[in-house]
């Protein structure tokens, strides 16, 4: 099954590397897999995270107010990279935040959204929701509602959902298909519980899956079966 409209969320770390905060050819193969979706015809929105450059929650020593609007700049610089990416390879793309960042991205509105959808760019989403306290996945369900996706394709840094943590549980289960209240009432870590809340209000479909994985966000945007987690 091909998606008309899909949000993609991209863990940060996709576009660096064990050595740098920014790897050149990671960003280029996340890039060329979100052209290669636009291509076909689909609607395409992506959320990046910043975890590459820094988390909001590991800067201890500052407010949290202050942390996350750090947070939410470096997920402006992931984007504004993703979009330059995709300039080199003739694929168009818009900058829309709701944080005024007026020299590098337009305001983030669901007029913007469909006027550059219209255009056939896609629609690279900086800086969150705008505000502190809210994480980038409760952003990035957010931005999937204001522009109708089907689904939300998280391509993470992990490649499902587990019964519990895989890193501190050598026994833990990936879990292959799950319900928005399986996985509320069992409190797994997919993404924030606002998140998944807002995405069973609006019906969005959920695909937690690798980032590393090759051609694996292409593969989910197209209906592929890959190794991952669906939730709806």
């Amino acid at each position: 099954m091909k998606y008309n409209r899909v949000l993609i969320k991209v863990s940060g770390e996709a576009y660096g590397s064990d050595d740098s905060i920014f790897d050149a050819q990671n960003a280029l193969a996340v890039a060329k897999q979100i052209k290669n979706i636009a291509d076909l015809g689909i609607k395409v929105g992506v959320v990046s995270g910043g975890g590459n450059i820094i988390r909001g929650r590991q800067t201890k020593e500052l407010t949290r107010q202050r942390a996350d609007y750090m947070g939410m700049l470096a997920t402006a610089i992931n984007s504004i990279l993703l979009s330059e990416r995709l300039s080199t390879m003739g694929c168009k793309s818009v900058v829309l935040s709701p944080l005024k960042i007026d020299d590098v991205a337009d305001y983030c509105s669901s007029e913007n959204i469909e006027k550059a959808f219209q255009d056939n760019q896609v629609v690279v989403f900086a800086c969150g929701t705008g505000k502190p306290f809210v994480s980038t996945d409760t952003g990035a369900a957010m931005r999937a509602s204001d522009m109708k996706a089907d689904v939300i394709l998280c391509a993470k840094n992990i490649d499902g959902v587990y019964d519990s943590d895989p890193k501190t549980n050598p026994d833990a289960k990936k879990l292959d298909s799950l319900t928005y209240d399986e996985v509320i009432e069992r409190d797994l870590k997919a993404l924030d519980q606002e998140a998944i809340e807002l995405c069973k209000k609006d019906g969005i479909k959920i695909y937690v899956f690798g980032a590393f994985d090759d051609n694996s966000i292409y593969q989910a945007a197209t209906g592929e079966k890959i190794d991952g987690t669906i939730i709806c």
